[in-house]
């Protein structure tokens, strides 16, 4: 949903840990399931470098909380980068350098208590130049997306994870039969 003065105080008033993420860049809001392509989601912090000068253009990032709201781990980014030697107008013809990071459910799973875990916060972060660049809107200076990943209620974060991966036997199962 997009998010508006009125209904970024409900979201607040319900999930106060997301506060931290909370700013006027923020425009868009949703809530989905913990699944599997989640747990295999690796962030990162996408950019170019024209004559050595960093600059970013996006960047994913997962933060695990745990039901209170205590933040139990920053899943670590992956670092790609492109370098401009010629022309600023052809970003998918650069070089590319990428330094790896960690998927969500390896972050998890490094956790001393992992069933603690009960929701995953997505940002999405559009810097201005690139919001610009891509003609979204002119009058954003960034653009910036929060998906909150929740466990279903009164569920541990291991047992839900293994039903998820028997489903997902069954049907590979199923179609390969």
């Amino acid at each position: 949903m997009e998010v508006t003065a009125s209904n970024g105080r409900l979201i607040l008033k319900e999930y106060p840990f997301i506060k931290r993420f909370m700013n006027d860049s923020v425009h868009w809001f949703k809530v989905e399931r913990v699944d599997l392509d989640l747990m295999q989601s690796i962030p990162y912090t996408a950019w170019y470098s024209v004559l050595g000068i960093k600059s970013d253009y996006r960047s994913l990032a997962y933060y695990v909380f745990g039901r209170d709201g205590t933040l139990l781990a920053t899943v670590k980014q992956a670092d790609a980068s492109r370098a401009a030697p010629f022309s600023l107008l052809s970003p998918k013809t650069w070089p590319r350098r990428i330094v790896p990071g960690e998927t969500v459910g390896s972050a998890i799973d490094k956790l001393d208590e992992p069933n603690e875990v009960v929701f995953v916060v997505e940002v999405i972060n559009i810097p201005s130049h690139y919001v610009e660049a891509a003609f979204i809107d002119p009058h954003i200076s960034e653009w910036t997306s929060i998906v909150l990943h929740k466990l279903p209620a009164r569920c541990l974060f291991s047992q839900y994870i293994t039903e998820l991966h028997n489903k997902f036997r069954k049907k590979i199962r199923a179609e390969l039969v």
